[in-house]
């Protein structure tokens, strides 16, 4: 068996810009620092069948209060239940097959940039080809 499963992650940048336009979203850290941050990373997991994969989509929401340490926690965790709506609203897109939350939100903190935030993590499954 040579399949790998189908890059959703346009699917789900394009989507989820639509869903929270409040927000500066990306898979790298957005830049922003007037607006709520959504750091998105996919990691491949085990292949469910022959013609499925799952995937891990981590989210990460950061929403800064004035201090730029302190999580505006409601803000977060409204952002991630919209995150993780919006996948299992649109689990059924190619190439998505189904969704399902793994974990979260959960509020952790960042160490390198020193801030708080809600984590979340999506099990996805995704067509293979």
């Amino acid at each position: 068996m040579n399949t790998i499963g189908m890059d959703p992650s346009g699917l789900i940048l394009d989507g989820l810009t639509q869903a929270i336009p409040e927000a500066a979203i990306g898979w790298d850290m957005p830049a922003s620092t007037t607006m709520p941050r959504v750091r998105l990373a996919l990691d491949r997991a085990a292949y469910q069948t022959p013609v499925s994969q799952y995937m891990r989509l981590r989210a990460s929401v950061y929403a800064p209060q004035g201090d730029g340490r302190t999580c505006d926690w409601p803000k977060a965790l409204a952002l991630s239940e919209t995150i993780c709506r919006w996948l299992l609203d649109n689990r059924r897109k190619r190439p998505l097959i189904d969704a399902s939350v793994e974990s979260g939100p959960l509020q952790t903190h960042d160490d390198d940039l020193r801030q708080d935030f809600a984590y979340t993590v999506i099990l996805l499954t995704v067509e293979a080809a």
